[in-house]
C-alpha cells in the first residue's frame, strides 16, 4: 500500500495546479499560514461546464482539505513546500527551511505522502 499510496498522493498533488487552472484559479489564489494550513482566496470557479471540467473545483477543494486535515505540521509543511508552493523549491532549500538533514528529508517526504494519502481516503 505504501508505494501505491505514495504514487497516488504524488499524482494528486502534481495535478493540483492543472485542476486549479481548469477551475479558473491560479497560484495567487493560494495562501499559506505560519503553521502550513492552506486557504483559497478569491476562488470562485465557473460551474457552467457539462464535461470533465466540472470536477475541477471539487478536486482543488479535496486537495486543500486533505492537506489541512493532516495532523502533523511538519508533514503539512513538506507537502506544501514540495507540491503546492508557487515557486519550485529545491530539496536543499526545503531541508534548510525545515532544519532537516538529507536522510531525514527523504524519509519525512515519504511519510508526508503516505499521510496525505490516508487523509485523502478518510475524506472520501
Amino acid at each position: 500500500m505504501n508505494t501505491d499510496g505514495r504514487q497516488v498522493a504524488k499524482r494528486k498533488l502534481l495535478e493540483f495546479y492543472k485542476w486549479l487552472a481548469v477551475a479558473g484559479g491560479c497560484y495567487r489564489d493560494l495562501s499559506f499560514s505560519t503553521d502550513w494550513f492552506v486557504s483559497l482566496k478569491r476562488f470562485n470557479p465557473w460551474d457552467g461546464w457539462k464535461d470533465w471540467r466540472q470536477h475541477a473545483p471539487n478536486e482543488v477543494k479535496a486537495v486543500v482539505n486533505t492537506v489541512n486535515s493532516m495532523p502533523n505540521e511538519r508533514l503539512r509543511a513538506i507537502i506544501c513546500l514540495c507540491f503546492l508552493y508557487p515557486r519550485e523549491l529545491k530539496p536543499s532549500e526545503i531541508m534548510e527551511l525545515l532544519g532537516l538533514k538529507k536522510s531525514q528529508y527523504y524519509r519525512e517526504r515519504d511519510r508526508s505522502l503516505i499521510e496525505f494519502y490516508r487523509c485523502y481516503l478518510r475524506a472520501k
